[in-house]
């Protein structure tokens, strides 16, 4: 399995960023992680076992461990 790595923006990335702007804008992103949806191989790797079965995710859930970095990249490419 290949490992997935990101890296994510220093603040003093960020703030040289955005130095000099003029017009900025606020974005809630509240469940942002649900947001992405995942390929089939991914969504069988985070299939869930509960007391119901098997649920097999759609969506990038909170908790995985390359979800900040997946989502950052996402970030960056919109």
């Amino acid at each position: 399995m290949q490992q997935f790595t990101y890296p994510l923006p220093t603040v003093s990335e960020v703030l040289s960023t955005v130095s000099g702007g003029t017009l900025f804008s606020k974005l809630d992103l509240s469940e942002a992680y649900l947001q992405l949806p995942v390929d089939d191989p991914t969504s069988e790797l985070l299939t869930l076992n509960t007391h119901k079965g098997l649920f097999r995710v759609k969506r990038l859930p909170f908790g995985v461990s390359v979800a900040v970095s997946v989502f950052q990249k996402r970030m960056e490419e919109v």
